[in-house]
């Protein structure tokens, strides 16, 4: 299991290259079937008394690649897009191109979810794959991911 020493969180207000991540044939999916962050991908405390459930700042958070796979059901947010404010990217130390999509304060889960929604409401399905390959690899072409 990755640590907190693999990853550096960046202070970036924009994203600096295309990013992918998985999703349906509709959306790019952060939640599980119930709607929910999953506990494996961002750090989340619940309150006993109350049951609202946080997520809590850390190098955790949603993934998303500069690597384009060539999957189905992919989407992209293209370079430039911005990052909210109380979002961050953790780029992961270990694996090139991989970075995780985190929060940089205490918030309601249903705050990160929005913003992450905020973050990708322009993101496009990728629908021709060989030519997102071809693009995704020029690029890259020359830079380490």
């Amino acid at each position: 299991m990755k640590t907190e020493m693999d990853f550096y969180i960046s202070d970036i207000r924009q994203i600096e290259r295309d990013l992918y991540r998985n999703g349906n044939s509709n959306i790019p999916k952060f939640t599980n079937k119930d709607g929910n962050i999953r506990s494996q991908d961002s750090k989340l405390m619940t309150d006993p008394h109350t049951g609202i459930v946080y997520v809590l700042p850390s190098h955790a958070g949603v993934s998303a690649n500069e690597i384009f796979d060539g999957g189905r059901n992919r989407w992209k947010i293209k370079a430039n897009t911005p990052i909210p404010s109380g979002l961050a990217i953790a780029v992961d130390l270990v694996n090139a191109g991989h970075v995780h999509i985190v929060a940089t304060r205490r918030m309601k889960q249903s705050e990160y979810i929005a913003l992450l929604e905020t973050m990708f409401e322009k993101a496009q399905k990728i629908v021709n794959i060989e030519s997102e390959l071809a693009l995704n690899k020029a690029n890259l072409s020359g830079r380490r991911a």
